[in-house]
């Protein structure tokens, strides 16, 4: 190709990006291997940027990087788009197959140093995150070594923006434990995205206890609600607040005395909110089970002494009332409670066949083994006192020894 020629074939191919794009093919007559790049060098990390030759009719094109030593064939295009993270040589090769010319062209392209981004959580918050001291706490990003702090772009992705006035890279007003993503811009123009999760306060952590049972009944309907402090060597509890669910005043005692007004079986969910030294607060949930009640008092005991069998004359709920006015009945998962839980008074007297008196007690506890009474039936009158009604049972008993 003469000087003249070559000349008008870079006079046209300037002329051609400058007026048509830089996409556009300007056809050569040899194989052209001049590499174009779309952006400045260094380029920014993991950014896409356009790499490309002039296209020529009958050429062929093999692209191919090289990365620490290790080359690989990325493109058989005249251009391509693509991003790096670390510094690349690019090697393209063109080939004319009408004339089976090739030309071989290299171009190494570094990256900038890329952006750290640091976090510091300036102000924690409480979990509560629908109250106000919920929404106390501050974010401040710091980018990387290269420039100043205040030279970088901070673009939170905060709605409703809350940004302080005076310093976009701190967010203000978050809520706790949630993500938070920003975007930060060096003065090359590359980006970075980040995201943060927002700490708060630690929150008391309590068991509900339940006095005596978290099973109650309607005849006796009261309640001892405490709580077992799990974080007390930890964080301190400044205040307290029971809810019982009713149309009752709340308590702030820490071990109220409750009666549940109601002469039917029933749930309520009582709850504990509890304040740490910050005024955050956490609500615990708790649920007490009303029952009806209809007790099963036994015909026959054994107090004789050879096993630990049988032993006293115990009276428990009935699984299987027959009383359709007591609905359903536990007993309690089998564990033995005292008739004091049951109703509000009570009161066992036990005869003898001719009348007296042979055992009597107002609070009886499922304790009486016969007194060393003889062999033989006798007579009980067990009368309980409720919240609504007063149940009284009789019978006989047989004591087996």
């Amino acid at each position: 190709m003469s000087i003249k020629l070559k000349k008008l074939w870079v006079f046209s191919a300037i002329l051609g990006l400058f007026i048509f794009g830089f996409h556009l093919p300007v056809v050569a007559e040899d194989p052209p291997c001049d590499i174009l790049l779309d952006t400045e060098v260094p380029v920014c990390r993991d950014t896409w940027f356009s790499i490309q030759v002039f296209e020529c009719e009958n050429c062929t094109y093999l692209w191919t990087t090289t990365v620490d030593g290790v080359t690989t064939e990325i493109s058989t295009s005249e251009y391509i788009d693509i991003k790096i993270t670390e510094e690349t040589l690019f090697t393209v090769v063109v080939t004319d197959q009408s004339t089976q010319e090739t030309c071989t062209k290299d171009t190494l392209i570094t990256v900038h140093e890329p952006i750290y981004v640091d976090f510091t959580q300036h102000q924690l918050t409480c979990t509560n995150i629908d109250m106000d001291n919920g929404n106390t706490a501050t974010i401040q990003a710091f980018a990387g070594d290269e420039f100043d702090n205040d030279a970088y772009q901070y673009i939170w992705e905060v709605s409703p923006i809350q940004i302080s006035p005076n310093d976009s890279s701190l967010a203000i007003g978050l809520k706790a434990n949630q993500n938070y993503a920003i975007k930060v811009i060096d003065p090359y123009g590359c980006i970075e995205k980040d995201t943060f999760r927002t700490k708060s306060y630690y929150n008391p952590q309590v068991e509900i206890i339940y006095d005596p049972s978290d099973t109650i009944f309607v005849q006796n309907p009261q309640i001892t609600l405490a709580y077992n402090d799990l974080t007390a060597d930890s964080i301190t509890i400044t205040n307290i607040t029971w809810d019982f669910d009713d149309e009752t005043e709340p308590s702030g005692l820490p071990d109220p005395l409750h009666v549940y007004d109601v002469d039917h079986d029933t749930t309520f969910y009582p709850s504990l909110t509890v304040y740490n030294e910050q005024g955050c607060d956490t609500t615990f949930h708790g649920q007490v089970n009303i029952l009806p009640v209809r007790l099963k008092v036994p015909n026959v005991f054994t107090p004789d002494g050879a096993d630990d069998i049988n032993q006293s004359f115990v009276i428990i709920l009935d699984d299987n009332p027959t009383d359709d006015e007591t609905g359903r009945g536990i007993n309690a998962g089998g564990i033995e409670r005292p008739i004091s839980d049951y109703y509000e008074s009570h009161r066992l007297v036990v005869f003898n066949r001719w009348g007296q008196v042979v055992y009597e007690s107002k609070n009886y506890e499922n304790d009486w083994e016969g007194d060393k009474l003889s062999e033989g039936v006798y007579y009980y009158v067990l009368e309980c006192n409720g919240r609504t009604r007063t149940d009284t049972y009789k019978g006989s008993v047989t004591i087996i020894k």
